[in-house]
């Protein structure tokens, strides 16, 4: 679950619990802490929303993430 400050913004995604070490987001800098609030595989408002935008998969997966104040593109290696 969005951190309330976000929520109430009226943002929507997924909260990140833990990143895998070795992981192909760890090697592309998602952390434990980002909220992930957008990606380029399609619209979603919550985990299992973020799961179905994957039915086609995008040549390279952009998320867009909020890590502290800032908000910011993520590409996936």
């Amino acid at each position: 679950e969005l951190p309330a400050s976000l929520r109430q913004a009226g943002a929507n995604g997924v909260l990140v619990a833990s990143v895998a070490a070795g992981s192909r987001a760890a090697a592309s800098g998602l952390q434990a802490g980002d909220a992930v609030i957008g990606a380029n595989s399609g619209h979603f408002d919550d985990l299992p929303g973020f799961r179905l935008s994957f039915t086609s998969q995008p040549a390279q997966l952009v998320l867009r993430i909020v890590r502290g104040n800032a908000q910011g593109n993520l590409p996936m290696r």
